[in-house]
């Protein structure tokens, strides 16, 4: 249970996720459709029950690294620690499998509950930046340390965006959220830094949040491909049909 432990087996909110790799290329070709329909069934539900898939919180898969972190508490009066691990959870819905990431550093999940959707559920400044994050480098997360790096980065956002109109300065060693001691690996570290540096830069794909919210569990948000528009789908189609005529008349 939080609030001690964030993203352990009862800390998290969630981010689904449709990485690269063989057995996340797999898995993303079998549940990007599967994610979309959630969405939907999703919005006109009045709730919608999320678990793990198990075992453990990060499934099969392992996408996960050891941690150490400290954060402001829950009354703002002080801060808090939490050394553990991060990386990306398993997580089971209504459309089946996905993974996710916790962006809530004091409550807990329960190991099974029902959420509504809430997409004003953070600041649009902090949205924005997870957004840019996202886009950026979320397609490019198949291994531990990535995923790991991942989570360091959202929680960076979560805590150090700059919500009073200036410029956000991301530092996972200084401000509000920090990365402390020797128990987080350098790679982590380093990875979460460019991560977070390449936020500004050129968006390698682009992803659609949705926010749920839970009265007794921990908050999540969903991400999912942004479909191409028809034009790119034709465009796709006729690349195909042509590399097929190549190779029958080669």
């Amino acid at each position: 249970m939080w609030p001690a432990t964030p993203c352990s087996n009862s800390l998290l909110t969630l981010f689904s996720v449709a990485v690269r790799g063989t057995f996340m290329k797999t898995f993303f070709k079998g549940a990007a459709a599967a994610a979309l329909i959630c969405l939907g069934t999703a919005a006109s539900a009045s709730t919608v029950t999320l678990t793990q898939t198990g075992p453990g919180a990060y499934g099969s898969a392992g996408l996960f690294q050891n941690v150490k972190i400290e954060f402001p508490n829950s009354s703002g009066t002080g801060t808090q620690t939490y050394s553990g691990t991060a990386g990306a959870f398993d997580m089971t819905g209504p459309a089946g499998q996905f993974f996710a990431f916790c962006v809530d550093l004091h409550d807990s999940l329960k190991a099974s509950a029902s959420y509504t959707i809430n997409n004003s559920l953070f600041l649009t400044d902090i949205k924005d930046n997870m957004q840019k994050l996202f886009d950026t480098a979320y397609k490019d997360v198949d291994t531990s340390v990535e995923a790991a790096a991942f989570q360091i980065a959202l929680w960076e956002i979560l805590k150090d965006t700059n919500t009073s109109g200036g410029a956000s300065v991301f530092d996972i060693g200084a401000g509000d959220f920090k990365v402390i001691g020797t128990r987080t690996p350098d790679q982590v570290k380093t990875q979460a830094t460019a991560y977070l540096s390449g936020l500004n830069g050129t968006p390698t794909s682009k992803f659609n949040m949705t926010f749920y919210e839970s009265g007794n569990s921990q908050d999540l948000v969903t991400v999912s491909a942004v479909p191409l528009p028809a034009a790119g789908l034709m465009l796709l189609a006729s690349l195909a049909g042509f590399a097929g005529f190549r190779r029958r008349n080669s």
